[in-house]
């Protein structure tokens, strides 16, 4: 949050705010003067650095649920509801500068108010127990804190990461020829951003080199370090470091990955090649392609996807050539419907030597 997003985008009585404690500790004692009620919020969702790599593997549907990053702007008026979901922040910047996703929601507050969806009922408990009546944090103490040179020194550290083969998966050693510098009174952690079950304690006073144990989709070209004081005071942060040995084939693999299976694609694909795409929400655009590829249940190529395909290489063949190295990527890891690579190869060989014949014609 910020002071800008209650100053100037939203300027009005708030009958109640919910965020995280460090986050209302930014804000001026004027713009939470101008709050109803205000609480902090604990959903219990500190990483379980004492979980396995499994459990924190996003493709375990058992996975710990952390990190809740999701935000809520709910409005009633006159019995009627408005809930907007997203990536927006409560900031002067997510509504004037930067590129942010809401997803508009109305209804009965009987259905959808602020009470509904906070209290809960006798079946499913709401929102409203994780909820903590804020109080401001005692301010912090001046001066410097006896973690910044420290900081400052190991991320002034060159270092390298070299990615190898490990039995099955793949593992990343991280390393500097320069020592990590013995702190006194501080312990120091470290582990790869995007694994956070990897986390280990690491000493200063000689060369850094830690390897970890990592999946393909989980490499990470940053080093994440928490210090900690013995009076208490913590510092995480995060030192950019350049791979080498990355697998050619990681990013097909991470591409095939975020696209999934062959139903999805093909609602993908027709999103994109929706001739009024450019000028409609892509919700809409995501909305309508899952209507056309409904009930294509084994991924088979279906009419609407042949249609749009044919309508493509006949209107805008330059879109089917953006379009080609993704499918190739995914056709060359199976990664596609039966047949699709075959009547997609035609329709594109067709489409490129119809606008040759065009441009030879002109």
């Amino acid at each position: 949050m910020s002071d800008g997003f209650f100053e100037s985008v939203h300027p009005y009585p708030i009958g109640e705010l919910v965020a995280r404690e460090e986050s209302l500790d930014s804000l001026k004692k004027g713009t939470l003067a101008n709050v109803g009620t205000t609480y902090s919020f604990d959903d219990g969702s500190a990483v379980d650095l004492d979980a396995t790599e499994d459990q924190l593997s996003p493709h375990d549907p058992g996975r710990p649920l952390v990190g809740l990053h999701a935000k809520v702007f709910a409005f009633e008026r006159e019995g009627r509801a408005r809930l907007f979901v997203g990536s927006a922040n409560a900031t002067w910047s997510a509504f004037h500068r930067s590129v942010e996703i809401l997803v508009e929601l109305t209804g009965s507050t009987a259905a959808l108010g602020i009470d509904r969806l906070c209290d809960g009922n006798d079946d499913e408990p709401g929102l409203r127990q994780w909820f903590i009546m804020y109080r401001p944090s005692d301010p912090p103490p001046d001066g410097p804190s006896p973690l910044d040179d420290a900081r400052q020194s190991i991320a002034r550290l060159p270092m390298e990461g070299i990615v190898e083969p490990s039995g099955d998966e793949w593992a990343v050693t991280y390393r500097s020829e320069q020592p990590l510098p013995t702190l006194d009174d501080v312990t120091v952690h470290c582990w790869p951003l995007a694994s956070p079950g990897n986390r280990r304690s690491v000493a200063g006073g000689s060369a850094f080199e830690e390897r970890f144990e990592t999946s393909l989709e989980a490499l990470s070209g940053f080093l994440a370090f928490e210090l900690a004081h013995v009076d208490g005071i913590k510092t995480e942060f995060v030192v950019p470091v350049t791979l080498t040995g990355v697998p050619e084939h990681r990013d097909r693999f991470l591409l095939r990955t975020l696209v999934g299976n062959a139903e999805r694609f093909l609602r993908y694909l027709l999103a994109l090649l929706d001739e009024d795409s450019g000028h409609m929400e892509l919700l809409d655009a995501v909305e309508r392609a899952s209507a056309d590829a409904a009930g294509d249940g084994q991924g088979l190529v279906s009419l609407p996807v042949l249609e749009k395909l044919l309508r493509t290489m006949r209107r805008d063949p330059a879109k089917l050539a953006s379009l080609h190295p993704l499918v190739s990527d995914l056709a060359a890891d199976d990664a596609l419907p039966p047949g699709f690579a075959e009547l997609w190869n035609a329709i594109f060989d067709a489409a490129i030597a119809g606008a040759a014949e065009g441009a030879a014609v002109r």
